[in-house]
């Protein structure tokens, strides 16, 4: 009876608030009502009281025979419910009215403080951090507050802990790490976490790096471990403001010396010998056409050995791409399964009453379940296996032009052959993208050739309609025809692909055949070139250099972070490369050199790459420690 008033009063308090009767409760107990029967879920009054009711009501309940730390078929207690829905004044009176902190549900084993963390409740962790509650619990599957909240993406109380100075760089049983999730979920949060990792003795001049937090040792069961990395994270969702910290770039700076600088420097000598040989072949494209390039061998055998070597070579590149794309896929699969099975044990213990972390949770499944294999997101593998498509194509233009004895086979080989062979070099901007001085134009190029194609789009609506209009009334034999009874030359005119390239040309405003307009219809002329020179030579193409300026402009200022997300996109590259126990001679090294690096510090340093800003912020950041510190005190 007590449980059904209770129930019946919550609900109608959604619309007003409710005034409870404690006469009828007195009477209810006086008549045998039991104060701990509980409902199907296990839960008793007090874990609803704690949830909205006044501390007074708890103390009626208290009072009358209630066990304040009573555990639901979860294992949950009314303090865990006050502490998930951020009732302070509740955990504080349960707390001292000897309800325990540190007590753990029965089936995920986790504190009052992770259910305040993962509900977002602030202010009852707040309670809970002033009553004794420890920031360093750990869960069934040894996760703390943080990693917690961080999981459920609750950054306001990620934040707080990380104010509060919990960990970040901890991981859980599973080898995931908080840091990886906060970059994942919340970059701002994550942000504020890496100061953990860099700390500075102006004192002794000296600085520490922490980087064992960022490549942690595998867990013990490791062999079943597939948790990205922190700098895989920052990679993979592009965090340009997380790269620049100063840990990140010094982990990198690291790994560059270590392997990176070698393996990139080994990957451009042989792109440059392929580059080489291929052009050295485009150029003496024309020596022995006339006998089939190939008669007599003996003359010819230079070609010979030379296609044989780049031939061989791009087979190899497209069986690495294969190997790589495998790589990738088996990768990402094995995540995901790792993940997923982490979030659907994570599922099982949502509890009925509290629906919103279920959804969470399967939200996130969907988000796993579609999410796309890492291969498919750097641009540059597809424009490799278009490079092979055309080198592909030369090989059987090639082998047409030899086989078969026809002006249209020889012809179409060394037309294939000049496309191929700026594919070819374009494709060596791959190799030194992960150089700082060439990385941030590389990136430029590609934004521009992605501006471009979105602007090709407003400029096509215009140049096709334009194209049939200067078809209907200037193309064809008839009107070519006109064209030279009066004088005038026919050329650019009288095909569809000519007329094609001298509307382009106007565009340009360059030099097409105008008088060859005039002769066949002076006022369409001056009508169709003057409306289409407005449009496309005024208008649009101030436009897209508007554009190309604004792009130029966003990729510069940025620079820096472009160069170093590329250098550790090609790192990582190098590293999953490697074999698995030179992967593990580096986190080690990692682990037991750098943990932390010291190295020579100097706040009001000369060189460029400290200047008088960056001296000003560890300044203001000295006097707002300071202040804090008093405030505190």
């Amino acid at each position: 009876a007590m449980l059904i008033y209770f129930a019946k009063l919550a609900k109608a308090s959604v619309e007003e608030e409710q005034e409870l009767d404690f006469d009828f409760l007195e009477e209810l107990i006086q008549d045998g009502a039991d104060v701990n029967f509980s409902d199907r879920h296990g839960q008793t009054i007090l874990h609803e009281v704690a949830r909205i009711w006044h501390p007074d009501v708890a103390k009626f309940i208290l009072e009358n025979g209630g066990k304040v730390n009573v555990s639901d078929s979860y294992g949950r207690t009314p303090l865990h419910v006050a502490a998930a829905v951020d009732y302070p004044e509740m955990v504080e009176f349960l707390f001292q009215n000897g309800g325990k902190h540190r007590k753990l549900d029965q089936i995920q084993q986790q504190t009052p403080t992770h259910y305040a963390a993962k509900n977002d409740a602030t202010k009852s962790l707040k309670v809970l951090i002033k009553l004794g509650g420890n920031m360093d619990d750990r869960d069934y599957n040894g996760r703390t507050p943080l990693q917690v909240a961080a999981e459920l993406d609750r950054s306001e109380t990620a934040k707080f802990l990380i104010d509060q100075g919990t960990a970040a760089g901890v991981q859980d049983t599973s080898g995931n790490c908080s840091l990886s999730i906060m970059i994942s979920k919340m970059p701002p949060v994550a942000k504020e976490a890496l100061d953990q990792f860099h700390t500075t003795d102006r004192a002794n001049r000296k600085q520490y790096y922490y980087l064992n937090y960022l490549e942690p040792d595998l867990p013990e069961n490791g062999h079943g471990c597939y948790a990205r990395t922190p700098l895989q994270c920052v990679v993979l969702f592009k965090q340009m403001d997380l790269i620049m910290h100063p840990v990140f770039q010094r982990l990198i700076a690291i790994k560059w010396s270590k392997f990176g600088r070698q393996g990139v420097i080994l990957q451009l000598i042989v792109q440059l010998f392929y580059v080489l040989v291929w052009t050295a072949l485009a150029v003496t494209l024309h020596f022995g056409e006339e006998s089939k390039y190939y008669f007599p061998p003996s003359k010819y055998w230079w070609r010979i050995v030379m296609e044989t070597i780049v031939v061989s070579m791009t087979f190899y590149f497209i069986v690495q791409e294969f190997w790589e794309l495998r790589s990738s896929k088996s990768a990402h699969y094995k995540w995901k399964r790792w993940r997923i099975h982490k979030l659907e044990k994570d599922l099982q213990y949502c509890h009925p009453r509290w629906p919103e972390e279920r959804k969470y949770l399967e939200m996130e499944l969907r988000e796993i379940a579609d999410s796309g294999i890492s291969y498919f997101n750097d641009a540059w593998n597809y424009f490799d296996w278009i490079t092979y498509g055309w080198v592909t194509a030369m090989v059987l233009t090639r082998g047409l032009a030899v086989g078969m004895n026809n002006a249209a086979s020889q012809s179409l080989h060394p037309k294939v052959s000049a496309v191929g062979i700026i594919f070819i070099w374009l494709r060596l901007m791959k190799s030194v993208r992960a150089f700082a001085t060439l990385g941030p134009f590389i990136v430029m190029i590609g934004h521009i050739i992605d501006d471009t194609l979105k602007f090709a789009v407003l400029y096509f609506a215009f140049y096709f309609p334009y194209i049939c209009a200067f078809w209907i009334i200037f193309g064809g034999a008839k009107n070519a025809a006109i064209m030279k009874a009066k004088g005038q030359s026919s050329d650019g005119w009288e095909s569809f692909n000519d007329l094609m390239y001298s509307v382009w040309e106007m565009t340009n405003v360059g030099n097409y055949p105008w008088e060859s307009l005039l002769a066949v219809d002076r006022l369409m002329a001056q009508l169709l070139c003057g409306t289409y020179i407005a449009v496309s030579a005024i208008v649009l193409l101030n436009l897209f250099i508007a554009l190309m300026s604004d792009t130029f402009q966003r990729v510069y200022d940025n620079a820096k972070a472009n160069a170093a997300m590329l250098r550790a996109s090609t790192i990582l590259s190098l590293e999953e490369a490697m074999g698995s126990v030179k992967r593990d001679r580096h986190r080690h090294f990692i682990n037991t050199r750098l943990a932390p690096e010291e190295l020579y510090y100097d706040d009001d340093s000369t060189q460029p790459a400290n200047g008088e800003l960056e001296r000003m912020t560890h300044q203001i950041k000295d006097v707002v420690d300071e202040v804090l510190e008093a405030v505190k005190e």
